[in-house]
């Protein structure tokens, strides 16, 4: 996305360092940083209220090792992922095939864990395993 607005003012002007992958990638990495940070807590108590981690245990002294980790949410890697997500949107060159198929691949890892979160939420406690 902003790869077009460099190329295209680089035709008027010579700015060689937006250009240049390092720049972009820290471009990405910056905006990836920072919506985690700013957006996650507000996710984080977003999920705490829709997606806590069941206790499936039945042993009582389990129980009461993991019981502080009931209020724990899943599915946190979400924004983390969002966030990956739009950095490389905004800052990769889509063209290149080689970074469609990483956005690909890390969608598709997304999916599997959000399947498994939710499969271990919603019966059996056990997830994909």
């Amino acid at each position: 996305m902003l790869l077009w607005l460099f190329e295209h003012f680089a035709a008027q002007q010579s700015p060689p360092a937006f250009l240049q992958v390092t720049f972009r990638a820290a471009g990405a990495a910056a905006v990836g940083f920072f919506l985690t940070v700013l957006l996650g807590p507000k996710w984080i108590v977003w999920l705490k209220h829709r997606f806590r981690e069941p206790l499936n245990t039945r042993s009582p002294e389990l129980a009461k090792l993991h019981q502080a980790k009931e209020w724990t949410p899943t599915m946190g890697g979400l924004f983390i992922v969002g966030g990956l997500l739009l950095g490389s949107l905004i800052w990769a060159d889509l063209r290149n095939p080689y970074v469609v198929v990483t956005l690909s691949t890390v969608l598709g890892l997304a999916v599997v864990g959000a399947v498994d979160d939710l499969t271990k939420l919603g019966g059996g406690g056990k997830g994909l395993t």
